[in-house]
């Protein structure tokens, strides 16, 4: 029984550590590795404790420090949200032991009587915390990948803010072991609480201050490329009016080469020249002149021209693309911005299914619904789509390190709280659905 209650207490004691570690992760680990992991170091603490005492941390952090530089996307990043995750458990235990000096309550009675009760909440409290701060600064870190998706952070900037962590990281670390082994008197328990504490407040303050600069660069990036994007659709109109115009300036050229095919009888090759290059010319710009002319409905054009070069795009790679634009849409009461970035992770996963499905269909939706903006992208795909964990960071269809971009789309979606986002998948067709109340 002493065994269970050893390895019960390596849980608990790690537990109240890695997963935190986990929550702040900018990326964080899949699941199979991340409870592989935890069993891992529950045995090494299990183990190797009674022998190591305090230094077998260093041994378990360690092989948390490798697990991520080989299974992150961004190792330094994720190193960096791995050491705040330690000193955020460090500092909220020394705490918690503050508090209880301030009460006049013995931590080492608890400590001895009421060990699992006091660890159970303190994981629960770490959890917690851990998770509310990994949700507020995860977005933003996102998002400015979004708009940067060669390099989330420029690599000095990761340097730096690493040197900075591991430094603090090291004091944490020396303070914990020499207290461990000189003994803690009142006076060094209340010295490190102040210690840690400050250091964990002025790195977390550093780092509010980096992320409001990166949301506010990714902001700018956003606005430039929008700017970009509605100069290519200006572009590709006036090319559309072009192709447009000089069809018509051959209406007689082309009449007359049909006249003469019929005077002279040459009916076989009139055929072909009909069905290899009159039919096909003309559908080509009857197609696109159709969704341009469903597109001139959408009078946002931020909105239009993230859709047209798109579907334009789609329409080349030959996909059956359907516009049902019916209605004036003049506003939707929604930031632009956002809702472009949701719109082309959708548009981009679409277009990117339909083009490997044996349907090879793409429908682009946009109606109102009492004061409700309804947008609904549709695609042909071959492999049933798995709905509850469509969502999920690293969850795809598709080979490789993917699976960011719907989980930053929900990100940004669950910021606004009159998106109401709906997914579903019926024979052989997955739909995305975006309702935006109070958007007319």
């Amino acid at each position: 029984m002493s065994n269970f209650y050893n390895f019960l207490e390596s849980l608990l004691a790690w537990g109240c550590v890695y997963f935190p570690i986990c929550n702040l992760l900018i990326y964080p680990l899949k699941k199979k590795w991340k409870y592989t992991i935890f069993f891992i170091i529950t045995l090494i603490a299990y183990f190797l404790h009674p022998y190591l005492n305090s230094f077998v941390n260093i041994i378990i952090l360690f092989v948390i420090l490798v697990s991520i530089i080989i299974l992150s996307k961004y190792p330094l990043l994720d190193i960096c949200f791995m050491i705040l995750g330690y000193i955020l458990v460090v500092c909220i235990n020394y705490l918690d032991i503050f508090t209880f000096r301030i009460f006049n309550i013995s931590f080492e009675i608890i400590e001895q009587d009421y060990y699992f009760i006091y660890m159970v909440t303190y994981n629960i409290i770490t959890y917690i915390t851990s998770k509310w701060l990994g949700n507020i600064i995860r977005p933003h870190i996102l998002c400015w990948e979004l708009s940067h998706p060669n390099q989330v952070l420029p690599k000095t900037a990761q340097i730096l803010c690493l040197l900075g962590l591991s430094a603090c990281f090291g004091i944490y670390e020396f303070n914990i072991i020499y207290g461990q082994i000189a003994g803690y008197s009142p006076h060094i328990l209340t010295y490190n609480a102040i210690l840690f504490f400050a250091f964990f407040a002025i790195t977390f303050v550093i780092l509010c201050f980096l992320v409001r600069i990166l949301k506010k660069e990714a902001e700018m990036t956003a606005k430039l490329k929008e700017y970009e994007t509605l100069q290519e659709y200006t572009d590709k109109v006036e090319k559309l009016y072009f192709d447009i115009h000089l069809f018509k300036h051959d209406y007689m050229n082309i009449l007359s080469s049909l006249e003469l095919f019929v005077k002279e009888k040459r009916y076989e090759e009139l055929e072909n020249y009909l069905e290899k290059t009159l039919l096909p010319q003309g559908e080509n710009l009857a197609c696109k002149d159709i969704v341009l002319g469903r597109l001139a409905y959408l009078e946002i054009p931020e909105i239009k021209s993230l859709f047209y070069p798109k579907l334009l795009a789609a329409m080349n790679q030959q996909l059956d693309t359907v516009v049902d634009i019916k209605e004036k849409i003049t506003r939707i009461n929604v930031d632009y911005l956002d809702l472009i970035r949701i719109l082309g992770i959708f548009m981009d996963n679409a277009i990117e299914a339909a083009v490997n499905s044996r349907e090879r269909t793409l429908y682009l939706g946009i109606l109102t619904i009492d004061h409700t903006i309804v947008i609904r992208i549709c695609n042909s795909c071959n492999e049933p789509v798995n709905i509850n964990r469509i969502n999920e960071i690293y969850v795809s269809s598709k080979p490789g390190l993917r699976g960011i971009g719907l989980y930053s789309a929900s990100l940004l979606i669950h910021k606004h709280s009159n998106i109401i986002h709906k997914t579903r998948y019926e024979d052989n067709l997955f739909t995305q659905e975006l309702q935006i109340i109070g958007g007319t």
